[in-house]
């Protein structure tokens, strides 16, 4: 029993894994990471650029774990 749930569990955690690298290697997310690094050479504090990082890695975090 407890065999059978401990591979159930990796192979949740296995396909969860690929679901994320998918979404990482996507164009979709490639083409957001080039617009926002262009957005943060646009601002001319290093502060705020930051901040904006700090932001959107959140924003990133966030969102893999509503998936």
């Amino acid at each position: 029993m407890f065999l059978l749930k401990f591979c159930t569990v990796r192979s949740f955690k296995h396909s969860y894994s690929s679901i994320v690298k998918k979404y990482f290697n996507s164009l979709y997310f490639q083409d957001l990471m080039s617009l926002f690094q262009n957005k943060i050479h646009l601002t001319s504090s290093i502060k705020i650029s930051i901040y904006h990082n700090k932001k959107h890695c959140l924003l990133i975090r966030d969102y893999i774990i509503v998936i």
